[in-house]
């Protein structure tokens, strides 16, 4: 029975290997990968810094901030691998090497969800280490330790699918990092007055109450997480439904 799952599972297997394999060789990737390195060290090393803006009294900087700005950049790296195949063509050799279209999905999706999802516990364990030394009596505002890993874990694989569910439904890489970018900015605010209910379900929200216990509209932080899990499988259904029926 095992060795019969074994070998059932094998090429799952090695089509995520492959595709982990090209998702950090592409070089937009490891430019970005760079850039979440710097941001696990960062934010945490300036975690005694005093800022001010619009002459409010200085304060910290939120112990969540590495978070937050490593979600758009975990975004961003999604849209890059998923759009290599417009770029490049590299969906015919994908197709080549992995003849079934779900599997192939699949398997993008698990080599992205793994890169991003071991790079944000990376950067958890980073920015949380260097906090301890640079402001040990420092209390923790927010939720507890273990939410925080988990919703960061979280928001970040959902993120992950959406853009490259985005990037594949739009056909171009760019286009999808702009609307990842800018629809906090421009669209969640207008949402937010006229429509909040609707503001309140969308997974800007929800991945700002998994991280942080807060968000434009509160709830409950496992509503959260578990709006996340149902944007998520949203996008996996699209990205395998869209590839099984798009041409080359």
């Amino acid at each position: 029975m095992n060795r019969a799952m074994a070998a059932a599972l094998a090429p799952s297997v090695a089509a995520a290997r492959a595709e982990t394999t090209r998702c950090l060789t592409l070089t937009g990737v490891r430019v970005l990968l760079a850039l979440v390195a710097m941001l696990a060290v960062t934010p945490a090393a300036l975690a005694t810094a005093r800022v001010s803006s619009d002459g409010r009294e200085p304060g910290t900087l939120p112990d969540t901030l590495a978070f937050s700005v490593c979600l758009l950049v975990f975004a961003a790296i999604a849209s890059v691998c998923a759009g290599a195949d417009h770029r490049s063509g590299e969906l015919v050799v994908g197709l080549t090497a992995v003849p079934s279209r779900t599997r192939l999905a699949l398997a993008r999706l698990l080599a992205l969800s793994l890169v991003n999802g071991s790079c944000a516990l990376l950067v958890f364990g980073i920015d949380r280490g260097i906090r301890l030394q640079t402001d040990p009596g420092a209390g923790r505002g927010g939720l507890p330790e273990h939410r925080v890993a988990l919703g960061f874990l979280c928001a970040t694989i959902t993120v992950t699918v959406l853009a490259a569910a985005l990037t594949t439904l739009l056909r171009h890489a760019m286009l999808s990092m702009a609307v990842v970018l800018l629809a906090p900015i421009l669209v969640v605010p207008f949402l937010d007055r006229v429509l909040p209910s609707v503001a309140a379900a969308l997974p800007f929200n929800a991945s700002s109450v998994a991280v942080t216990g807060s968000g434009s509209t509160p709830m409950p932080w496992l509503v959260g997480v578990a709006l996340l899990a149902g944007w998520g499988v949203a996008a996996v259904v699209t990205s395998v439904l869209h590839l099984r029926r798009r041409d080359l």
